[in-house]
């Protein structure tokens, strides 16, 4: 049996799917176990934790390539041959396993499938054979018995960077003790997949080229005034004649609300019956383009067959395979009078596709979170988010102009980024103080681990707060920025990155909460020191141990001035200092520093805490990686909380 040894430093992707019309999960319990698991590890700085909850069966492929993940987790149900994705409206969406897996066997960089959903053992093996490498439970699965698995999984190979087998038998160990879950290490037993054929979509015999034509869905004007010159450039540019009829190409191009769509509608309805199919692509975003075109291909009845016999029962359901197989037929030698309409290519090509996305997620609780924190001296603010009655009227009337889009799926609105940049260089005046009240809002709203669900959230607020942090430097009064909202937004938004691995945009953020603070409280205060505690856990993370150690000793020095030794923030801290003594090989001053947390813990807050746990959990997993580990009582105490 191979070592299979990580890729360090290791990037995990979680998929997780709990579609509303099946038996809820407790899928947000899991991610928060992992997510202290991996923190409390030795190579936490080199894991890298994606999340990807609620997630639809359509994005699969998108978030492989986004991610490029060396494991990729998945939690959720299954059944004997089928994982289950969310749909559009968050119904169950049956994936076929084997397809899935012909779509992973293309990940170069995948080395681990982990399978935390119903699963038989030959389906699982489709997977190894796909991957390499696959762990995957027997039966039915229990909740608890899932999270206690992938909690052992992740501390094993965190803190010794283990191979994957020796972090899988560590894991299925631990589980024994107490759990019902039987989970078994799958490896490859045929040839890579990498071979296997595509899927392709074949037209039906005879003249089959001919869709009939049909633009369902598509906004129609109330009234569409001609526009004929428009129309007769678009003709001589894109009717095909004896002289020319090979590709051609016709841009449409203003500002939004003009009416672009409207005008592409009127060509195509004018000459429906010159084409021998019309194909109207949304090309708002990549996974829009996919859609479309895949669900051209099943409208259209064209059959979709595999290239080889070994595979033609399978029913691929892999989005970009399809577009891929749409786009080869249209590609076919005869198969050359179809008219495709691309529309919503709109996209400022100067703007990354994060900084874009801050134009795109405007929505009112945002502005309602953010407004919990004061904001008095911007009435309109107030005003604005006071209501959602106002809001709505408001944004119906920047409707009215198209100066924003109303995205009715998920009930927020954008603007687009050229609006955006012309709002920018006309209208000059207060632009500090609409950046500060941008900034106050993003800090206000940007949750804690203590919120349901916050990495949601916290993805959504993501580009918003990108956006912020490239604009600040450009900030003429910074000495705003000092003031007590001010800080606290700063700080929270350093929080923010942290926990998204941004960890240079997190720095910039907490140094410059930790000025304003020193300045409007002075270094002593506990909001201060809190700032500083945290300035160390990032340094920590990157591996700045010197920096680390100066940050948690200034935050201890104040802590136990202002709350005495056994305040929980004390010995958070004294916990942090103990993380940080391990990682260098301290181990004498890593236990003194785990033990007085563990003492302070069990006096203040009892031992059944969680906090008292994560404590004993460190201080037990520390004596176990040392030369000589001693088997003392706090050790057995710890494996008792375990059971």
């Amino acid at each position: 049996m191979q070592d299979y040894m990580p890729q360090w430093p290791l990037k995990i992707l979680i998929l997780s799917s709990d579609p509303r019309n099946v038996d809820r999960l407790r899928l947000a319990q899991e991610h928060r176990d992992l997510q202290i698991a991996i923190r409390g590890t030795r190579s936490a700085s080199s894991l890298d934790v994606f999340n990807e909850p609620s997630y639809r069966y359509s994005d699969i492929t998108a978030a492989l390539d986004r991610f490029d993940p060396h494991i990729l987790h998945f939690s959720g149900h299954g059944g004997e041959d089928v994982l289950y994705f969310e749909d559009v409206q968050g119904i169950a969406k049956p994936v076929k396993k084997q397809a899935l897996a012909t779509v992973l066997s293309h990940q170069k960089e995948l080395q681990l499938v982990i399978l935390n959903a119903y699963f038989s053992l030959d389906q699982g093996q489709a997977f190894a054979d796909a991957v390499g490498l696959v762990i995957v439970s027997e039966g039915s699965i229990l909740d608890q018995d899932a999270i206690d698995f992938s909690r052992e999984f992740y501390t094993a190979l965190g803190y010794g960077q283990r191979s994957y087998i020796e972090a899988f038998e560590r894991a299925k160990a631990a589980l024994e003790i107490t759990g019902k879950m039987k989970v078994h290490l799958l490896q490859r037993e045929t040839p890579s997949m990498q071979d296997a054929p595509a899927y392709s979509f074949f037209a039906p015999e005879g003249d089959s080229f001919h869709v009939q034509f049909q633009l369902t869905g598509l906004p129609v004007a109330g009234h569409f005034v001609d526009r004929d010159p428009e129309l007769e450039t678009m003709e001589r540019n894109l009717l095909p004649t004896k002289a020319q009829n090979g590709r051609k190409m016709h841009i449409l191009h203003s500002l939004g609300g003009i009416g672009k769509t409207q005008l592409a509608i009127a060509y195509a309805r004018k000459h429906q019956h010159t084409y021998s199919a019309i194909l109207w692509v949304n090309g708002n975003s990549r996974d829009t383009v996919l859609q479309s075109l895949s669900a051209f291909g099943r409208r259209a009845s064209i059959d979709r067959v595999s290239e080889s016999t070994t595979y033609a029962a399978q029913q691929a359901t892999d989005m970009e395979v399809e577009a891929a197989a749409m786009l080869r037929w249209l590609a076919l030698e005869r198969n050359h009078r179809w008219l495709m309409i691309f529309d919503n290519i709109d996209r400022d090509v100067r703007s990354s596709e994060e900084d874009t996305q801050a134009f795109k997620d405007i929505w009112y609780e945002l502005l309602l979170r953010g407004c919990d924190g004061g904001q008095e001296e911007y009435s309109w603010l107030q005003e604005l988010a006071g209501s959602e009655i106002v809001f709505k009227r408001v944004m119906e009337s920047l409707l009215a102009y198209s100066l924003i889009e109303s995205h009715g799926d998920r009930e927020s609105y954008s603007i687009h980024p050229v609006v955006h940049d012309w709002y920018t260089k006309t209208i000059s005046y207060g632009q500090g103080d609409l950046m500060l009240a941008a900034l106050r809002i993003i800090g206000t709203a940007a949750p804690d681990h203590s919120e349901a669900e916050y990495w949601l959230l916290q993805q959504r607020l993501l580009p918003h707060a990108d956006r912020y942090v490239q604009q600040i430097d450009n900030l003429e009064a910074l000495h705003q920025l000092e003031s007590f909202e001010a800080s606290i937004a700063l700080h929270n938004v350093g929080f923010l990155f942290t926990d998204q691995g941004k960890h240079a945009e997190a720095e910039k953020m907490y140094q410059r909460a930790l000025d304003g603070k020193e300045k409007a409280w002075g270094p002593d205060h506990t909001s201060t020191l809190s700032t500083v505690n945290n300035l160390g856990s990032l340094y920590a993370d990157q591996g700045k141990h010197a920096k680390a150690e100066k940050m948690y000793q200034r935050a201890l020095d104040g802590y136990e001035k202002a709350w005495g030794p056994n305040h929980t923030s004390t010995l958070d801290t004294v916990n942090n200092l103990g993380s940080l003594y391990a990682d260098q090989g301290k181990h004498a001053e890593a236990e003194k520093m785990y033990q007085r947390a563990l003492d302070g813990y069990i006096n203040t807050r009892g031992s059944n805490h969680p906090n008292t746990r994560i404590i004993a959990r460190n201080l037990a997993l520390h004596r176990e990686r040392k030369p000589t580990p001693n088997k003392d009582p706090v050790h057995k105490w710890f494996r008792r909380l375990k059971k």
